[in-house]
């Protein structure tokens, strides 16, 4: 969590909000979005709107899975592999796996990330991992502590929701439940 905690704030503090949602037909167990990888660190030269308006044109799409029980964002050794990004290594971890087995693996820094093409976020990091998943990479509380997320399972579906920044008023559904007994009454 140190990554979000030190690299963040100032980036944070000086970006509009930004959000996406995904509506998911049918309920859903795993949640995975649509991700673009830049893996040009010199991010200097690449402009804010041809992240924005093309991301494809810049990077690789890759399938995220959102895991609020991993603590830092993972991706597979061979999307590292196809990304190039083998020479980005800027530290080393120790990672535990559920099966409690410990490894060191190389912590990857990328040029940018950009959720669902509307939430970017620079100089993102990576952990290596082989991640049991059909996704490419994991998105961990590492960067879900950067903004607000929200899922609802109301109709049949599944409606998956993330901003950055954090906004100020906090969704509080006890206060939201309260008011609809209430009413009902």
């Amino acid at each position: 969590m140190a990554q979000a905690q030190i690299l963040y704030p100032m980036f944070m503090s000086k970006i509009p909000l930004q959000a996406f949602k995904i509506e998911y037909v049918g309920l859903m167990s795993t949640l995975i979005t649509p991700v673009v990888i830049i893996p040009e660190l010199n991010v200097n030269d690449i402009r804010l709107n041809d992240v924005l308006s093309n991301p494809q044109r810049l990077g690789l799409q890759f399938n995220a899975l959102w895991d609020t029980g991993a603590h830092r964002s993972c991706i597979k050794p061979e999307i590292a592999q196809k990304l190039g990004i083998n020479n980005n290594i800027i530290s080393y971890a120790n990672v535990t796996g559920v099966n409690s087995e410990t490894q060191t693996k190389p912590i990857y820094k990328i040029g940018y990330l950009v959720l669902s093409n509307r939430v970017i976020l620079p100089g993102f990091h990576f952990i290596e991992s082989n991640i049991a998943s059909t996704a490419d990479i994991l998105i961990g509380m590492d960067l879900i502590l950067l903004g607000d997320l929200s899922i609802s399972n109301g109709r049949e579906k599944t409606v998956f929701c993330f901003s950055m920044p954090p906004h100020d008023n906090v969704i509080d559904l006890v206060e939201r439940g309260n008011k609809v007994n209430q009413r009902k009454r």
